[in-house]
């Protein structure tokens, strides 16, 4: 699926995209007590999106890296459409493509790979 086609009241989305940026976690209360919540815009060919990351996931997400999400959600929040991961959602990242420098050793690159997996 492309970021142009999601519609607010999507489940089940799927969709590849780059992280365009990282916004600053921030703490929230919510239903089950104190949380961090940040965003992070997504993007793909097609647009971009705000998708609204929680707890350790904040910290898997680095601006340049492309996501893969499966059963993600769509809602609004102050009139703007969000993409959202419900609990059975999964969120893959992989490092961005062409960031690395020739100076960079492959045990550097080998290691990255692996703590990631």
């Amino acid at each position: 699926m492309k970021i142009s086609e999601l519609e607010t009241g999507m489940n089940n989305v799927t969709l590849t995209a780059e992280v365009k940026e990282m916004f600053e976690p921030r703490d929230v209360q919510t239903k089950y007590g104190q949380n961090k919540v940040a965003n992070a815009m997504i993007a793909d060919d097609t647009g971009s999106i705000k998708l609204v990351l929680w707890g350790k996931q904040i910290d898997q997400v680095k601006q340049g890296a492309t996501v893969e999400i499966t059963g993600g959600y769509v809602n609004e929040y102050r009139n703007e459409k969000q993409l959202n991961l419900a609990k059975t959602s999964v969120l893959k990242v992989t490092e961005g493509a062409a960031k690395e420098t020739p100076d960079e050793a492959p045990e550097e690159i080998e290691e990255e790979i692996v703590e990631e997996e």
